[in-house]
């Protein structure tokens, strides 16, 4: 199989009313997330996962994920609920509703490569965006730094202690 050229996933753009309306409804203005948010194109369209899909995109998916995830949407379910209910955010995701099977088996067929991809363009229009700048007082420039925990089985992590 070739390999997949990635179309960026991260434009910056002007937003239309609905999504400027999304990141005044869900997202506060001076937090990190509400101006990742506003980078990410959730219109997005994965050659490979998204082949033979007619209306829920990975895009859409991940934006739906990431707006579920700050709003500690506890569920598909919730998700897909919440969806329904928000015009806004049908607007902005361009769905009107979707089952959480067809949720969940899409959120199973999101490549983990497109993940790592969207996590250092966002990386790289931070770093883009903050270039020449001082930082804080007393502090100096930040740093963004991802803290996931990985779990391991305990005779695979000894050498961690």
């Amino acid at each position: 199989m070739p390999k997949q050229t990635k179309a960026p996933m991260l434009k910056v753009t002007t937003k239309s009313p609905e999504q400027r309306s999304f990141m005044s409804v869900s997202v506060p203005e001076h937090t990190v997330m509400r101006q990742c948010l506003n980078w990410l194109d959730c219109h997005y369209q994965d050659l490979f996962a998204d082949h033979r899909t007619k209306k829920c995109f990975i895009g859409a998916v991940v934006a739906l994920f990431l707006e579920a995830t700050l709003r500690k949407r506890k569920s598909i379910e919730e998700i897909c609920l919440h969806l329904q209910s928000r015009k806004w955010l049908q607007e902005w995701t361009r769905l009107t509703s979707v089952s959480p099977s067809t949720l969940y088996g899409r959120l199973e067929q999101i490549p983990l490569s497109l993940l790592q991809e969207l996590y250092r363009q966002l990386l790289d229009e931070i770093a883009r965006h903050y270039i020449g700048k001082p930082g804080l007082p007393d502090i100096g420039p930040l740093y963004a730094v991802d803290s996931t925990e990985i779990a391991l089985p305990p005779h695979r992590g000894l050498w961690a202690f």
